[in-house]
């Protein structure tokens, strides 16, 4: 008996030892998995939207003040990194205190303009007009729960596509709604979270959501021949700002496209990225491929002394003066007054015209609308096309139906082939971004999930389309910068969106560029 107990005792032993040894197995390979998949959603110079192109910047740092290269910053073990504050200005990595409320005289001027009771009236796309809480915001004090602490310099392209891709939207306590008052709210409930204002944080290196001065976008702009984007609405808001920022300090009326008084008078602030028929009013140079000096200045009083006196020394219409003085430097003052030019000149005024680079969209929403006749990268002198596709609303979300209407005719077209061929293009891809909760119902194959299933299916479908200068594509992930922030009509963003998207376009167009110098 007693050996028989002690058998049936050491069997149960053995067992316990078998089930302790099977749940420390399964706590390893548990540990194990967290591990792997924490390190893959990290690695983010791993996770690659920009292939041949990733070439390390190191040569190349980026301030919206002044350009100087040579200085890169480290995310290495140097104990000193150098760090860029929230208005893309290097900062001592010692002393990282945020003192500053604005970036710019063109931040401040519209949050002035904008931000008192009645002033950011907005026209709803099917409705009357609404007043909203103003969307750009000086950036946080001391005091606030949003820390937008500086951050180091993006070591490459593709890091910083990955600082967009996984960067997120932050809300202050008590910050006030659109329906008024300044209580907390739900921050779990995504229809409480896009009636606040936000912020947006990029992942772990420096994105900015402030552009740069007029003069630097268009001394940006002009390192190419040619900005185009073969888009819908949500681009054609994006070139909106683009021109509302090299328009100078008119960033309240500064995106209106037409020189409508009526359309001014309505659309302000935020209002001039409402879908209201009112606010999509367009003059020819909107709608077409045109120079800036074709691009009608802003009429906005607050800024109209300051249009005079560029007018004055270049003897135009319209803007990036700078770049037109430059291409002019050999011509008197006499010379540059279109209205008396000297006989001889007129050619050489032409010339200096055809030197600028030009900006365009696509009108066509269901099919590639690429200026292809425009375009001619044999020309030793032209210096590139940027090329910015968006798509994929108005094929109901259907990836295929995307991807070959409009990004393989741009793929296997032979002058965009021979562009890649002499290295003078390139391509950008805009994903899905995420739409409001309160659409799902009626726009069930616009939700978030199938956004995100649609952004990874076309990556794939580029990367694997076997076609030369597809592995070069670089892939824009906005998902992240558009859940939960206020918008029109639950897809169409309001003006600090569309002032980040604008000044990460500016900002990668600059990373590209000082690779080439």
């Amino acid at each position: 008996m007693k050996f028989k107990y002690q058998a049936r005792y050491n069997s149960r032993q053995q067992r316990e030892v078998i089930v302790l040894a099977l749940v420390a197995s399964f706590i390893l390979v548990g540990i194990s998995v967290f591990y792997n998949r924490t390190e893959n959603l990290f690695a983010f110079s791993q996770d690659s939207d920009f292939h041949h192109n990733s070439t390390s910047t190191s040569n190349a740092s980026f301030d919206w003040k002044k350009y100087i290269p040579g200085n890169q910053a480290s995310t290495s073990s140097s104990s000193d990194p150098l760090l860029i504050d929230a208005c893309g200005s290097p900062v001592d990595a010692k002393n990282t205190k945020a003192d500053k409320r604005f970036c710019s005289k063109e931040h401040e001027r519209v949050v002035e303009q904008c931000s008192p009771p009645g002033a950011n009236t907005f026209l709803m796309r099917n409705y009357g007009p609404r007043n909203k809480t103003f969307t750009v915001q000086p950036l946080p004090d001391t005091d606030s729960n949003v820390i937008m602490k500086p951050l180091p310099q993006c070591h490459n392209v593709s890091e910083y596509l990955q600082s967009i891709k996984f960067g997120t939207r932050q809300w202050e306590m008590n910050t006030s709604s659109d329906e008024g008052g300044g209580q907390d709210f739900n921050r779990t409930d995504p229809l409480e979270l896009e009636k606040h204002v936000s912020r947006f944080i990029p992942s772990h290196c420096f994105v900015p959501n402030i552009p740069p001065s007029p003069e630097k976008t268009c001394e940006i702009f002009n390192s190419y021949s040619q900005f185009h984007v073969d888009g819908d609405s949500l681009s054609r808001h994006m070139k909106q700002t683009m021109i509302m920022i090299m328009r100078g300090g008119d960033w309240s009326t500064g995106g209106i496209m037409t020189k409508n008084n009526v359309s001014k008078a309505q659309c302000m602030c935020d209002g001039q990225y409402s879908e209201n028929a009112k606010c999509r009013v367009f003059d020819n140079h909107f709608t077409s491929l045109a120079s800036p000096i074709d691009i009608p200045l802003s009429t906005d009083e607050d800024v109209k002394k300051e249009e005079e006196n560029i007018t004055k020394l270049g003897g135009y219409s319209g803007i990036c003066g700078n770049l037109l003085k430059s291409s002019l430097s050999t011509m008197s003052m006499e010379d540059m007054d279109t209205g008396s030019l000297q006989e001889g000149r007129v050619d050489e005024l032409q010339e200096a015209r055809n030197d600028l680079f030009q900006i365009g969209s696509a009108n066509k929403l269901r099919r590639s609308d690429v200026p292809w006749h425009a375009i001619n990268c044999t020309n030793p002198d032209y210096r590139g096309l940027f090329l910015m596709v968006q798509a994929g609303l108005h094929f109901m979300n259907d990836v295929r139906v995307t991807y070959s209407k409009k990004v393989l005719p741009i793929l296997s077209n032979p002058v965009y082939q021979e562009c890649v061929k002499q290295g003078k293009v390139d391509l950008v891809f805009i994903g899905l971004t995420a739409q409001s909760r309160r659409l799902d119902n009626a726009y069930n194959h616009q939700s978030r999930e199938h956004a995100l299933i649609f952004n990874q299916e076309m990556k794939s479908l580029i990367a694997n389309s076997s076609m030369a200068g597809s592995e070069d594509v670089m892939y824009l992930d906005w998902w992240n910068m558009t859940k939960d922030s206020n918008s029109d009509d639950g897809l169409h963003s309001m003006m600090d969106v569309n002032l980040s998207k604008a000044s990460q376009v500016l900002y990668l167009m600059n990373m590209l560029r000082s690779r080439r110098l």
